[in-house]
């Protein structure tokens, strides 16, 4: 299982990371400066988006089939909205 988390804070991103590591998952770790990111999710068999800018991660980068996720930890993030 491939995956990869977008976000490298200490209260999501870096957690989320051992959890899939402890699961034995190949965990690629990016974030919002990241070269070719959509290239990245679209290898990618688990896709969470744990980084606080809202609208970070395309529809159209998650191929049919694969889980996509978004963690929201942002306090100014429009999930509550």
């Amino acid at each position: 299982m491939n995956a990869i988390v977008i976000g490298r804070s200490n209260l999501v991103g870096r957690p989320l990371v051992q959890l899939l590591l402890n699961e034995n998952a190949t965990v690629t770790i990016a974030h919002s400066r990241s070269r070719d990111l959509a290239k990245l999710c679209a290898r990618a068999d688990l896709v969470y988006a744990a980084v606080g800018q809202a609208e970070m991660v395309r529809a159209d980068w998650n191929q049919a089939g694969r889980h996509r996720d978004r963690c929201w930890h942002h306090p100014h993030s429009r999930a509550g909205r």
